[in-house]
């Protein structure tokens, strides 16, 4: 679909200069209000699409999330601590902590504190934010993309700490 409206956007910029052109011959002494009025409206129409480009190509050369919550695991667990991850989230190979995949996350977030019982840390991707269950976690830290410049792709994730008994 992107081409059709690279087209029609073009065709639409035409049609506009042609008609600023015809207009100022017509009216000589308003022939720079015209031309400035068409570069304002013009550069009003292109702001948008070429911020999202600038942000979409940015987002591309930025480190994905998941390489970030990896990151952050490294960092962040320490030694031995177990933390719950989905099946397929994140890759913790070679980190010295004690992954504890899970099928289903939200199965497993259904049970409760219960469910959790022996974790120290557990990783939650963005689908999963609004668990009720997340409440009774204690909040450490959030990988949050955004829509900014320079912001990288993929899920959000959340780290939460599992309350000891």
């Amino acid at each position: 679909m992107l081409p059709f409206v690279a087209i029609a956007s073009s065709a639409l910029i035409e049609m506009f200069v042609t008609f600023v052109r015809q207009f100022a011959e017509r009216a000589p002494s308003r022939a720079r209000a015209a031309w400035v009025s068409a570069a304002v409206l013009l550069a009003a129409a292109l702001a948008s699409p070429l911020y999202g480009s600038l942000v979409s190509f940015s987002r591309r050369l930025a480190t994905p999330t998941h390489v970030l919550a990896e990151a952050w695991i490294r960092e962040h667990a320490r030694p031995g601590a177990v933390v719950v991850l989905g099946r397929g989230w994140l890759d913790v190979t070679g980190t010295p902590i004690e992954a504890r995949r899970v099928d289903d996350l939200k199965k497993t977030l259904d049970g409760g504190l219960d469910a959790l019982n022996g974790a120290q840390i557990v990783v939650v991707p963005e689908p999963y934010f609004n668990h009720p269950t997340l409440g009774q976690l204690g909040f450490l830290d959030r990988i949050h993309v955004g829509w900014r410049v320079g912001s990288g792709n993929g899920y959000d994730y959340e780290f939460y700490a599992v309350p000891q008994r």
